[in-house]
C-alpha cells in the first residue's frame, strides 16, 4: 500500500518509521469508531428503542474487537522485540565471554609450565630469606612478597 497523503506521501508502508505506522494505526482507529458511531446514529433515526440498542450494541462489538485485534497485534510485536532482546543479550554475553578467553590466553604461558612455577618458588625464597622480619626485613616488604607470589600462582593456574 502506498501512502497518500502527509509527510510519507508516495512511499510504501514498508518504507515508513515504526512511529509512523503506530500514527496511523490510532487514528485509524479515531475514524472507524466516529464512522460505527455516524452509522449507529443514522440507524437511530425512525428507528424503535430496541432497534437503537440493538444497532449500539452491534457497533460497540465492532469497536471491541477492533481493540481485541489491535491488542493482540500489540503483543505479538512485544514478543518479537523482546525475543530480539534476548538474542542480543544472549550475543553480548557470549562475546563477553570470548574476550574474558582470550585475555586469559594471553595472559597466561602456555604449555607446560612446571619450570616457571620452580623458577617463581626459587625466587621467592631468597627474596623471603632477605626479606623476612626475622633476618632484618620489615612486614611491609615481606607481605608485598607474598601478594606478587600469590598472583604469579594465580597466573600460572595454582602452581607455587
Amino acid at each position: 500500500m502506498i501512502i497518500q497523503r502527509g509527510q510519507y506521501k508516495g512511499q510504501s508502508l514498508q518504507e515508513v518509521p515504526d512511529q509512523y505506522l503506530i500514527y496511523l494505526r490510532s487514528r485509524s482507529q479515531i475514524i472507524l469508531n466516529a464512522v460505527d458511531e455516524e452509522q449507529a446514529r443514522r440507524g437511530e433515526e425512525g428507528a424503535t428503542s430496541d432497534q437503537i440498542v440493538a444497532a449500539r450494541i452491534i457497533a460497540e462489538r465492532k469497536r471491541i474487537e477492533r481493540a481485541n485485534r489491535e491488542s493482540a497485534a500489540i503483543q505479538n510485536e512485544l514478543r518479537a522485540e523482546r525475543a530480539r532482546i534476548e538474542r542480543a543479550t544472549a550475543e553480548m554475553y557470549a562475546a563477553h565471554a570470548r574476550l574474558e578467553n582470550a585475555q586469559r590466553a594471553a595472559a597466561l604461558p602456555q604449555g607446560d609450565t612446571s619450570w616457571m612455577g620452580r623458577i617463581i618458588q626459587a625466587g621467592f625464597r631468597q627474596l623471603a630469606l632477605q626479606n623476612h622480619p626475622d633476618h632484618g626485613g620489615d612486614n611491609k616488604t615481606m607481605r608485598e612478597l607474598l601478594g606478587a607470589k600469590a598472583e604469579l600462582a594465580r597466573m600460572l593456574g595454582g602452581h607455587r
